[in-house]
């Protein structure tokens, strides 16, 4: 079976540096590589192109009641400190709220199996007696590094649809409906403990372990390594296992392309003047000197030169050659030539076309006895 070929970020550079007519010096690489930053996510959001959907699933935690609480203010081994006797606190404590005397308080961090620690501002004013009641729950789950958005959530367990609405019907909603129960609406929002990330909050708050499936829109695989080619690999053929001398590899070119030749030269990708005679994806990196990668090399290899640069995560069956276009008026307009109007128009032609290409089926959808009224019939273009 014929393996897959990549485009990778060293490809792309030295493509770039060629259209620039530059070496590769370190002011130079600068332009090139914001160039393709910026052309990764300008391309990509374009349109909500095929390659970058995936399913995804939400596994929520069960609401938590067992055993009391004793609750100290101020003074005790940590501030706002709530202890739980004849129970644990649930191991994703810190992202739940607790429920006391019909009033939330939120958690701010999971201290031990039998203490939590309440966020200041959020926490009650005064000491709490032993032996309170209380329900621990939580309504907000973390989404995906790559997340960009998603399509309706499903319950699966139930076959229900949610509704997807703002955090403000949430909360308004939350004042009706406080008690934990199967979820039917839900919102998107910052995370509550991870910087930079977004979350999905319901409502109500999930009282059971309820299986969550959705579509995700997913952004493009992150840019880290652009060329390393330090040291020599060797390779038995038929094993994914390369041995390195005077490498250094870390654990960030896992998912990257390492390519391999059988000449003396640095390998470079099919368009180079090396091209590679074997790549494949790393899988794991074990440590500076050992690799493996997902499916076995064919040929053995002593003491032969390599090349790693992660892959460009653009399908090129419609959206290479936008992304390449975009790269190139990128690093015209950063450069400030007389020909980035051109590029930029050459740029919009290649997206029109990648469009066109993302259309993936041979037919439009027709309407099927399925669809026995109009609303019922899927939106959005005939994509198949």
């Amino acid at each position: 079976m014929p393996q897959a070929s990549y485009w990778t970020a060293y490809d792309v550079q030295d493509r770039i540096l060629d259209f620039l007519g530059a070496s590769s010096e370190g002011r130079n690489l600068k332009v090139v590589r914001r160039a393709m930053l910026d052309a990764l996510r300008d391309v990509a959001n374009r349109r909500n192109w095929h390659y970058y959907y995936r399913r995804d699933r939400i596994v929520t935690t069960a609401s938590y009641d067992t055993g009391t609480v004793e609750y100290d203010l101020t003074g005790g081994t940590y501030e706002r400190m709530l202890t739980l006797t004849s129970g644990t606190w649930p191991s994703d404590a810190a992202y739940g709220i607790v429920r006391i005397d019909g009033d939330e308080y939120m958690v701010d961090e999971r201290k031990s199996s039998t203490v939590i620690t309440l966020k200041s501002g959020q926490a009650p004013a005064a000491d709490i007696a032993s032996g309170t009641s209380y329900e621990w729950y939580r309504d907000t789950y973390t989404l995906p590094a790559d997340f960009r958005r998603a399509d309706q959530i499903r319950d699966l367990d139930w076959a229900f649809d949610m509704v997807r609405v703002d955090v403000g019907t949430v909360l308004e909603s939350r004042r009706l409906r406080p008690s934990p129960s199967q979820p039917d609406m839900y919102a998107i929002t910052s995370d509550p403990v991870l910087p930079n990330r977004l979350a999905v909050m319901f409502n109500p708050p999930p009282s059971a372990a309820y299986n969550m499936d959705y579509v995700l829109q997913r952004t493009p695989y992150p840019l880290r390594t652009y060329d390393y080619s330090t040291g020599t690999v060797a390779i038995t053929g038929g094993t994914t296992t390369v041995t390195g001398t005077g490498t250094a590899w870390t654990s960030d070119m896992e998912g990257s392309i390492i390519r391999v030749t059988s000449g003396t030269e640095t390998p470079t990708g099919v368009d180079g003047l090396n091209p590679y005679t074997e790549e494949r994806i790393i899988d794991t990196v074990a440590s500076a000197t050992s690799l493996t990668v997902t499916s076995a090399f064919t040929s053995t290899y002593s003491t032969k030169k390599y090349r790693i640069s992660d892959r460009i995560d653009v399908e090129d069956g419609a959206m290479l050659s936008a992304y390449h276009k975009c790269c190139e008026y990128n690093a015209a307009m950063m450069m400030n030539r007389d020909d980035a109007p051109v590029k930029q128009a050459v740029y919009m032609e290649a997206l029109r076309l990648a469009l066109e290409a993302d259309n993936r089926g041979f037919e439009p959808r027709r309407l099927r006895r399925t669809y026995l009224r109009a609303q019922d019939y899927p939106i959005g273009d005939d994509s198949g």
